[in-house]
């Protein structure tokens, strides 16, 4: 079939990140983690002046008892760290259990029908219970979440943004950057 010219030509996503048109709060865009937390002086993969970031990673896991009749449950820890324009640190904890990422994984599926996604870690039919088993389901939703976000559509989505809470995260910094300006 012939392009008539009437057909809305499909935007690509911009190549390079931290270029000031992301739909997220402050403009913000993913990056990858930094190897080193080191409080507000964290040197991040990026120059601070080319926007705000956020980057994700899943240091630990926390096991909650719901009540004695009852098997306990566990929460992912996902450290999202953000970095103002100005250099400032800032890090943000927030529980997620493993359906929450599947549910994740759904609705970018929804979002993003055409793209191919990678799939979520498998849920598997055991109880997660001893330690060396959340310690790789820990690593595999970490990786997981890595790939997510190193695709520029993805980490620039709704969904990830609420999942990860990022609007909150943001006025966090905002309000460690004014802090830091009274002091």
């Amino acid at each position: 079939m012939a392009n008539t010219g009437w057909e809305m030509k499909r935007q690509s996503p911009p190549k390079h990140r931290h270029d000031g048109t992301s739909p997220l709060p402050l403009g913000m865009d993913w990056s990858p983690p930094p190897r080193l937390w080191a409080g507000r002086e964290t040197v991040w993969p990026h120059d601070p002046r080319t926007g705000w970031s956020y980057c994700v990673t899943i240091p630990s896991w926390v096991v909650l008892a719901k009540s004695k009749d009852s098997d306990p449950i566990v929460f992912f820890r996902v450290l999202v760290g953000i970095q103002s324009a100005k250099g400032i640190t800032t890090t943000r904890t927030v529980l997620r259990r493993f359906n929450d990422f599947l549910k994740l994984f759904a609705a970018l599926k929804r979002s993003f029908p055409r793209k191919k996604i990678p799939p979520a870690p498998p849920k598997g039919i055991l109880r997660m219970k001893t330690r060396p088993m959340l310690e790789e389901r820990r690593s595999s939703l970490e990786e997981w979440m890595a790939k997510l976000l190193s695709d520029i559509d993805l980490s620039r989505s709704i969904s990830v943004a609420s999942f990860v809470e990022l609007e909150t995260a943001a006025r966090s910094c905002m309000r460690d950057s004014t802090t830091i300006f009274l002091l």
